[in-house]
């Protein structure tokens, strides 16, 4: 009984990482266009 416990509050432990992934990976993304965008704006030399 505690065996099948402990796997099942490992598989939900492991879904809330996914979850969790799922909601910070598009931040991420959305980082990552932003910082290519911003030596645009300043001017150069």
């Amino acid at each position: 009984m505690f065996y099948i416990f402990h796997l099942f509050r490992h598989k939900l432990n492991l879904s809330i990482c996914l979850k969790l992934q799922v909601l910070i990976q598009p931040s991420i993304l959305e980082l990552q266009w932003q910082v290519p965008a911003l030596p645009d704006v300043t001017p150069e030399g």
